[in-house]
């Protein structure tokens, strides 16, 4: 597959990023980016990922959920088997690439971002990316719990994590919980984990109370830029120029820089210097980083164990249902049955009803008896003889 295909397949997903057809951004990074490292030259290579990783943030500006399917692409190719020697490089700019996105979008972008990859992405919990999030999360999360001096240093973080019983992404608040609490939370103690999520809500509603929210000042303007950018579709050829403006410049340099000069085994050490930084922001933090993978596996068990709990409670609720219907069904079967009786027997009164009117109206029509005309005609001889008329 030559340069020529490369920018064809470019070209699609241009279409498909404006089309807003996010399900089909994901493998189609993952196939571009097989392509790409296994066939084109370092030059040509450097320059396709460089257009590649800034349609993330060009996407972003139209549909989130596109930019993180894109992301999830790039994601995917480290699992293969073709990128697992560019698994480190992969990992320094996923992580590079969700910290913008952060940066842009705010922690509103949580939500959508973790489902995204979530459905995506197969053992989501032993990706890096996963474990820089979670990271970004309990520090800024120990940060807001532990800040005395001024409350205008607060994030609106709290009104953006989960909790365990939501629909939507309830799932997560196992991790943060598990991980958060790390040193009271053990392995197969499921009572400590419960106490866990006690005090996590209790965490989030005390800062909830006292942070306000900026959601909907975010969806409003995330609906105003939708709104801006969707005013003209534009060709894959005007977007290939757009991403040659300033705001896309770090993330080309930062693809010039990450594969023109550096190694694999150069980016495993900056990445892993970059994961220690990152739990050493704050000094009174006290998860380390044994504890976090100790946690997220941990958080795993009991992920797959409410899983299991809430997939046999639907199936409960959906046999109760299925009886309930069931039952329905056979009362209605019964309650037409005795109605069929009901208007059976009424046609059988009304049959009966009228053989009884037609004999009498037969009766009332027939001519008197003959022994009624004998007597009238001997009582008439009677008076006859005596000579009365």
């Amino acid at each position: 597959m030559g340069q020529d295909t490369i920018t064809f397949e470019l070209e699609k997903l241009v279409k498909c990023i404006t089309k807003n057809k996010s399900d089909y951004c994901c493998m189609k990074t993952y196939q571009l980016l097989c392509t790409i490292f296994n066939t084109t030259l370092s030059s040509e290579k450097i320059e396709n990922v460089s257009i590649l990783y800034r349609l993330i943030f060009y996407s972003f500006k139209q549909n989130p959920i596109t930019a993180y399917t894109i992301l999830s692409g790039f994601i995917k190719f480290g699992q293969s088997n073709d990128g697992k020697q560019y698994k480190p490089l992969l990992d320094h700019l996923t992580t590079e690439a969700y910290d913008k996105l952060l940066e842009l979008g705010g922690w509103s972008i949580l939500r959508d971002s973790l489902n995204t990859f979530r459905i995506q992405l197969d053992n989501l919990n032993e990706e890096l990316i996963f474990q820089h999030i979670m990271t970004l999360i309990l520090n800024q999360l120990y940060a807001d719990e532990h800040e005395v001096e001024s409350l205008d240093n607060l994030s609106d973080m709290c009104h953006y994590l989960p909790r365990e019983k939501s629909f939507s992404w309830g799932w997560f608040s196992y991790y943060i919980a598990s991980a958060y609490y790390s040193q009271e939370t053990h392995t197969n103690d499921k009572q400590l984990m419960r106490r866990s999520l006690m005090q996590y809500r209790k965490l989030l509603t005390r800062l909830r109370k006292i942070v306000p929210c900026h959601k909907a000042m975010a969806e409003e303007k995330e609906v105003q830029d939708q709104v801006h950018d969707q005013v003209r579709v534009k060709t894959p050829a005007e977007t290939f120029i757009l991403l040659e403006d300033q705001e896309y410049k770090w993330a080309a340099d930062l693809i010039e820089h990450s594969m023109g000069t550096s190694s694999p085994s150069t980016m495993e050490d900056l990445y892993a210097h970059e994961e220690l930084h990152a739990f050493e922001e704050h000094e009174e933090q006290h998860t380390t980083i044994a504890a976090l993978k100790e946690a997220l596996l941990y958080a795993t068990e009991l992920e797959k164990f409410h899983t299991e709990v809430m997939q046999q409670a639907q199936e409960a609720r959906e046999k109760q249902q299925q009886e309930q219907e069931e039952q329905a069904q056979e009362e209605q079967a019964q309650a037409q049955e005795q109605e069929e009786q009901a208007q059976e027997q009424e046609q059988e009164e009304e049959q009966e009803e009228a053989q009884e009117q037609a004999q009498a109206q037969e009766q009332a029509q027939a001519p008197a008896p003959a022994v009624e005309k004998k007597e009238q005609t001997n009582n008439t001889g009677w008076l006859s003889w005596f000579g009365w008329s």
